[in-house]
């Protein structure tokens, strides 16, 4: 799947994700935002590596990968103006 052939759910993740109680993003793991974009762990993996403004904004905690809901949020905001 290439990145210009993003899913068409892609589409209504903003109303999925939301902020916290107190008022930070709450970090989601890669199986997390898979299933929010409706792709496979291994598409995030690959778009988690690229740079911007292709690549998903991502935090390592250690050796794992979390991304912010407002990140995500951002990046897909991104991809519908593309």
């Amino acid at each position: 799947m290439s990145f210009y052939s993003i899913p068409l759910a892609i589409l209504i993740v903003p109303e999925k994700l939301t902020i916290g109680n107190n008022g930070m993003s709450r970090l989601l793991t890669v199986e997390d935002v898979a299933a929010v974009l409706n792709v496979p762990p291994r598409w995030v993996y690959r778009h988690a590596e690229l740079k911007r403004p292709e690549g998903i904004p991502h935090l390592k905690v250690g050796k794992y990968l979390r991304f912010r809901e407002s990140d995500l949020r951002e990046y897909v905001e991104r991809l519908r103006r593309n």
